[in-house]
């Protein structure tokens, strides 16, 4: 809600404007409280990133300014987009504050408003006359037919007589059945469906949006698809392709090219090149969870995956699933789990046979860089090979706990640490590091929270806070010498043996 009170003016909370490829600035006359209250479409297609909005808690409305101008004869609208909720309360017993009165009846207003908005381009009866039934028949009674009106005006169906409403097509093998090619079409919604081109040279942003907007699972065909603005996967939807001639180009590195807002969504079997961030992982319209990066080469990002904990608890970054991502040539990181707000940290995500590789290009980061998360972020078969300019192949920052690195691959120069453990991380755990970088193998500066198995150099084994009950040690090879000597005791201290165990009762140790 504004600080100063506003007033709520009898104006339709949406407008619209065809651009002209050059003005960058829109006004829309008509209040809001706060900048998120405004929804920008291009063509229809809700735009998240590229604008800025000027003018929350003003009577009059405001400006939506855009970093690029639209193109030519693009429809722009800016709409007043509320949630209908209220998130407060009057104190029973307490003063009833004005401003506290008149901002909840602003909202109340710009509620109505937005419902008003809303059922005016419905279809209706005219207020004069006495409806007939709105009920849709029965979907067996209405099943290939279309709608109608009977001698009464009343809603029916009748036979279209479409020749795609006759079964037209079957399938081979046993089983098959009669279906229209329509039906058949709509199988699998492609993004050349909405109009994009896929030549790398048309901008393909509104395209794309505009499927996913009308469908939760959408086909990239081959081509390479020009984005200048972030794709939003939406809880439970799907972008796919068939490989990696299904490109995904952003063509500038100020925007997230790919963002997972919600949970259950999948991205799979294509490629993404440029951005900001390829992909971005974290919690604003629901918890982000669940979500699957398959197949994917991401290439020439600034930073290749991005799981961020954000700012509500009760939308984290949990269990989220890579599987065989390749990012080739990042020059911040490859992959990094952080937290920006208030958030909790990003937990429990699983990386399994991704492989972060420089290729030969400066990065100021590290190939994963896990600045926060908790309880089990694991990466199983994964490889690390970065530029000597980064900070590590594998950094567990202070706010890491419980990472997990198991048959991990690094690969570097220039005293590149293979693996970076900084002071506050806890608890990691590394099987089976395979360290080429001529780093430190294990950098070590959390003071020994961590354990190591067949990792690290020259104790390959570290074993910290370890409760032994019963252990029987049959027979130490090399590593421990006893020496009872009756006398004086002398000891060549080698290399071959690290523990030496010497009784000597009537003389020196020397």
């Amino acid at each position: 809600m504004p600080d100063t009170h506003i007033k709520m003016p009898d104006v339709i909370p949406l407008v619209r404007y065809a651009a002209n490829g050059t003005q960058n600035e829109f006004n829309f006359p008509f209040p809001i409280f706060a900048s998120e209250d405004i929804a920008v479409y291009l063509d229809g297609a809700l735009q998240v990133s590229g604008y800025t909005v000027d003018g929350a808690g003003q009577t009059d409305g405001g400006t939506v300014t855009f970093a690029d101008a639209p193109i030519a004869d693009v429809v722009v609208a800016i709409e007043r987009r509320l949630p209908i909720e209220r998130m407060t309360d009057f104190l029973e017993g307490g003063d009833l504050s004005a401003r506290s009165l008149n901002n909840e009846l602003d909202f109340l207003i710009a509620g109505l408003q937005q419902v008003a908005r809303d059922q005016s381009g419905m279809l209706r009866y005219n207020l004069l006359e006495d409806p007939g039934s709105i009920v849709l028949p029965s979907r067996e009674s209405r099943a290939g037919r279309a709608l109608a009106f009977d001698g009464d005006g009343d809603l029916t169906t009748v036979a279209h007589g479409n020749t795609l409403a006759t079964p037209s097509y079957t399938q081979t093998g046993t089983g098959a059945v009669l279906r229209s090619l329509s039906d058949r079409a709509k199988d699998v919604v492609s993004i050349k469906d909405f109009g994009a081109v896929g030549d790398g040279l048309v901008d393909d942003t509104t395209a794309i949006q505009n499927a996913l907007a009308a469908h939760t699972s959408v086909f990239v065909p081959t081509g390479t698809y020009r984005t200048s603005g972030t794709i939003v996967l939406g809880e439970n939807q799907t972008l796919f392709g068939t490989g990696q001639d299904c490109v995904i180009a952003a063509d500038d590195d100020d925007f997230n090219v790919i963002e997972m807002r919600d949970q259950y969504a999948a991205l799979l079997n294509l490629r993404i090149t440029g951005g900001d961030t390829a992909v971005k992982l974290y919690g604003v319209d629901g918890p982000c969870v669940q979500n699957t990066v398959r197949d994917v080469v991401i290439e020439a990002p600034k930073t290749g995956l991005l799981l961020d904990g954000h700012n509500d608890t009760d939308k984290p970054c949990y269990w989220n699933n890579f599987i065989n991502v390749l990012i080739d040539a990042p020059t911040i990181e490859g992959i990094r789990l952080t937290k920006s707000g208030a958030g909790d940290t990003p937990n429990a995500n699983r990386f399994n046979l991704c492989r972060v590789y420089s290729h030969g290009t400066p990065m100021t980061g590290s190939g994963v860089y896990v600045e926060y998360g908790s309880h089990a972020n694991s990466f199983t078969d994964c490889e690390f090979n970065v530029h000597g300019d980064a900070s590590a192949c594998v950094r567990l920052g202070a706010h890491a706990n419980k990472t997990f690195l198991v048959n991990v691959y690094t690969e570097s120069y220039n005293v590149v640490p293979n693996v970076k453990l900084d002071a506050g991380s806890l608890d990691s755990t590394i099987v089976n590091l395979h360290a080429m970088s001529n780093g430190s193998a294990i950098w070590d500066l959390s003071g020994g929270e961590y354990t190591a198995i067949n990792a690290g150099y020259p104790n390959r084994n570290t074993l910290a806070k370890t409760t032994v009950s019963d252990l029987n040690a049959a027979l130490l090879r090399m590593d421990t010498v006893f020496v009872d000597a009756p006398g004086t005791a002398t000891i060549d201290v080698t290399i071959a043996r690290t523990v030496h165990l010497v009784a000597a009762t009537n003389g020196p140790i020397t």
